[in-house]
Order: C-alpha cells, then sequence, then structure tokens
C-alpha cells in the first residue's frame, strides 16, 4: 500500500491499457473531441453531481476515453478518473493567447 500515492504504480496510463476502448472515434464537435483535442492542458472542470451540486476538480487533461476522462494532479501526483457525462463546464488555463487561426473579433 506504501506505493499508492508514491509513485502511482497502480495506474495504468492508456498506452498500457485496452487503446481500442480509449481511442475510439469521437463525434466532430462532442464533448469527447474538445477534451482530446486539448490533452496535455491543465483544466478546471465543474461537474453536475445529483440535481443541484456543482464539483470542482482541477488538474492536467491526462487520458480522455468513451464515458471517462482522467485528470492529473502535479502537486499529490494523483490521478483522478471522472464520468464524462456529468462534466457542465470546463475552463482551460492558459496563457490567454488565442489559438492559431482564430481571432479576438466577434463575428456577426
Amino acid at each position: 500500500m506504501s506505493d499508492l500515492n508514491g509513485n502511482a504504480s497502480y495506474f495504468r496510463p492508456a498506452e498500457d491499457s485496452n487503446q481500442d476502448y480509449s481511442q475510439s472515434p469521437a463525434y466532430p464537435g462532442s464533448w469527447q473531441q474538445v477534451l482530446r483535442n486539448n490533452e496535455g492542458q491543465y483544466c478546471v472542470i465543474d461537474f453536475l453531481i445529483g440535481t443541484d451540486n456543482l464539483v470542482q476538480q482541477e488538474g492536467v487533461l491526462y487520458d480522455v476515453g468513451v464515458s471517462f476522462i482522467v485528470l492529473f494532479e502535479p502537486r499529490t501526483g494523483n490521478y483522478i478518473v471522472c464520468d464524462l457525462y456529468s462534466i457542465k463546464f470546463v475552463t482551460f488555463v492558459g496563457s490567454g493567447v488565442l489559438p492559431t487561426g482564430k481571432s479576438n473579433k466577434r463575428r456577426l
């Protein structure tokens, strides 16, 4: 049990798991696709638990599966597996620079 939090030896990353399940095609414009496009980014995610309880988790978006995501907490070294379907809001914490090809002007 001492290795559980020490080196995350009990967590099996995507490259060691069933790739077909974890990397199935995502529909364009879906939560799954948006999250996959941002793997490796630090984010804050709000989950709706029940009908009126928002729970916030944050960390590096480590992996996106069919019905789950995995967040890595750099401060603790822990991995958190979260339900994809209870996600309500995702904030990607960045430098404030827009991605290539995006304009800061609103189109009407």
